[in-house]
């Protein structure tokens, strides 16, 4: 410990400028006398062996890091590195995430509320936005810089599931935030970068029969984006702990965003599925990886056919859109094609619902019968509705005026809060059908009346 806290005095000496003001009685305020009056600049030649012997022994002394000043200097080492990336910060910077995330890992379960601090996650977000910009590894830099956008992507994993564990944010400001769409691009941006750097092309022979086509295409497909000094670099000792390290920690909260409809539909968005696809091939990823593309294929089910939702979460949501128990449908494993098949004696004596529930599951099936209609509106049968379908229905099945049917067409797509230039799906048909039944059940008898009247 006595060589830790000479290499932390001399990280202090080329690193002071970039610390910030320390609060009374912190470790980093008293300098050594034998420090330099005027310290040096953040020298990468100096500074990055400096950070790579600190790194050896943070799993090791993580309590002892943090408590002396550890993090403070780390943070000044990313400060640093970032703001003089001309002059080979990069390197600094890197050198610094890793120990972040090696910090992160040393805790089993929740991070020390220290190392999830606003100025430490500010930096780290910076390294991966960094990162992203290297769609390709054509320089060692570009490989150094991903490493590092790597590590901070595991380490601000970690962070997230830390402050949702202790309620310090919710799901809803984390999906709603900067950092989930970061770390997905990042994660889609460097699959083939940690590939190299776990060297898991060679493990490819091994999980398919036809290794040898498979494995030709991806080393063809990693060999493009990661030239021969970038695949030197990443073919460090120490570069694919880390990868091993952070990748899943980035995957097992991606996957855990995607246990409900609202969150798998922002992890839609980020586009991943190929990126999923090759980390299959990796063996320390492969079922996370798996799992995610699961429940992304899932989701896709939204844009089909009511009947082939089948019972897993799209079909939850139906459920729940109507304010259904789930549970009940589930146990007995009920898909969405046999839902519109059940009578209202199954229905009762089989899933055990109460009149008002099953009123609800019949509302789903007359909302299947309406949407399918106007579904063949344009001649095939695609899961998805126009605002120029629901009004050709209208016109052609009530009668109605042109205008009026535009005018509810249009009314109807904002209540779905669908664009009118795009495509509802049932999920979103079904969670207005009971107010569109209504006004449209008020209006034919206003027209039956009227009718009546003139006679």
């Amino acid at each position: 410990m006595q060589g830790l806290g000479t290499v932390k005095k001399l990280l202090v000496s080329y690193l002071n400028s970039w610390l910030e003001a320390p609060s009374a009685g912190s470790p980093m305020v008293a300098c050594p006398a034998a420090l330099p009056s005027s310290p040096p600049h953040c020298n990468p030649e100096v500074v990055e062996p400096l950070l790579q012997l600190f790194t050896l022994v943070v799993p090791s002394s993580s309590g002892d890091v943090l408590v002396e000043g550890g993090l403070q200097l780390l943070e000044a080492a990313l400060r640093g590195g970032l703001a003089t990336l001309r002059q080979d910060g990069h390197k600094v910077a890197t050198t610094a995430a890793q120990a972040l995330l090696r910090l992160s890992c040393n805790s089993s379960c929740l991070l020390d509320p220290a190392l999830c601090g606003g100025s430490t996650i500010s930096l780290m977000s910076e390294l991966v936005d960094l990162a992203c910009e290297r769609s390709s590894i054509t320089t060692v830099t570009d490989g150094q810089i991903v490493h590092g956008g790597v590590c901070a992507l595991g380490f601000l994993s970690k962070v997230i599931e830390s402050k949702l564990q202790r309620g310090e944010v919710s799901r809803t400001e984390v999906l709603s935030g900067s950092i989930l769409p970061k770390l997905a691009k990042l994660l889609c941006n460097s699959t083939e970068t940690v590939l190299v750097a776990a060297n898991a092309v060679k493990a490819v022979q091994h999980l398919t029969p036809d290794g040898s086509q498979q494995m030709s295409a991806l080393v063809s497909g990693v060999c493009s984006r990661v030239c021969s000094a970038g695949h030197a670099y990443l073919a460090q000792r120490q570069v694919g702990p880390d990868m091993q390290a952070a990748v899943p920690l980035a995957l097992r909260l991606l996957t855990e965003f995607s246990q409900d409809f609202d969150s798998l539909q922002v992890l839609r968005a980020f586009k991943m599925e190929a990126a999923l696809g090759r980390l299959k091939l990796w063996q320390a990823t492969k079922c996370l990886a798996a799992q995610l593309l699961s429940k992304l294929a899932e989701a896709e089910l939204e844009y089909q056919p009511y009947p082939l939702y089948g019972n897993g979460i799209v079909q939850a949501e139906v459920l729940r859109s109507v304010r259904l128990d789930v549970r009940p449908f589930h146990e007995k494993g009920v898909s969405a094609a046999q839902l519109l098949n059940l009578s209202g004696h199954q229905m009762k004596t089989w899933l055990g619902l109460d009149p008002t529930e099953i009123s609800q599951v019949v509302l789903i099936q007359q909302a299947n019968r309406v949407f399918t209609a106007i579904d063949k509106m344009d001649r095939k049968v695609d899961g998805c509705i126009a605002q120029d379908d629901l009004q050709r229905y209208l016109i052609s099945t009530y009668n109605m005026r042109e205008e009026n049917a535009e005018s509810l067409s249009h009314r109807t797509f904002e209540h779905m809060q669908v664009d009118p230039c795009a495509s509802a799906s049932f999920l979103d048909w079904v969670k207005v059908f009971a107010s569109l039944k209504g006004e449209l059940e008020e209006d034919t008898a206003e027209c039956r009346a009227t009718k009546r009247c003139r006679r």
